[in-house]
């Protein structure tokens, strides 16, 4: 199916200018082309919609993951020797243009109780908080899809198998054996990284 609007339409169901809606529409043509390597969606003035558009939710995921806050948190799980600086110089961006986009993720920690330091893409407080909240935020955002693979196999890479293992029984359905394989590598990955939990925890995490 194709369809065919011209801007001034589009810009007529909109309470903005059309250079305004050109604009944004030519961004979103770009992100497109960028993301899935489709064509160009415009033809002069006229908007030429196919139905090989990715749906918007997907589009919006991919926008999300391509985000500084999500490689952010990317970071403090899988690779917490990364600092600002280095987040910064990989996405060709200035580290005051970073620290400002990280500034609303250091305030959802605040209100956790847990002290974000952009500087270091470091987290301190209750482990326990941390682990959830990082599994919470993958989960909302890609529900662990695409995630970074570097488990070693040693023996704390067969602990987390075991722990699979013991979860993923017959009564554990998708999304919760989802969610729960997304918490067991948060909590493989913070270990692994030397992050322990020093308050109390139910036996069955006692171990991680």
């Amino acid at each position: 199916t194709l369809k065919k609007h011209s801007i001034n339409y589009i810009s007529s169901l909109t309470p903005y200018s059309n250079k305004s809606v050109r604009n944004l529409l030519q961004s979103i043509e770009l992100d497109l082309n960028i993301f899935f390597g489709l064509p160009p969606i415009f033809e002069g003035n006229v908007l030429s919609i196919t139905s090989i558009l990715p749906s918007p939710s997907r589009f919006k995921e991919e926008l999300i993951n391509r985000s500084l806050t999500y490689k952010a948190i990317i970071s403090i799980i899988f690779y917490p020797k990364k600092t600002l600086e280095d987040l910064a110089k990989e996405n060709f961006t200035s580290i005051s243009t970073a620290l400002r986009t990280l500034l609303p993720l250091k305030e959802y920690f605040k209100e956790l109780n847990i002290q974000f330091s952009i500087t270091n893409l470091s987290l301190l407080g209750d482990e326990r908080i941390i682990r959830i909240s990082l599994s919470q935020i993958l989960w909302l955002i890609s529900h662990g899809n695409n995630l970074p693979s570097q488990f070693e196999r040693d023996s704390l890479y067969e602990e987390y198998q075991l722990y699979k293992r013991n979860f993923f029984k017959d009564s554990l359905t998708f999304p919760i054996s989802e969610q729960v394989d997304l918490l067991l590598t948060v909590f493989y990955f913070r270990t692994s990284h030397n992050f322990f939990i020093t308050e109390e925890m139910p036996p069955i995490f006692n171990e991680w």
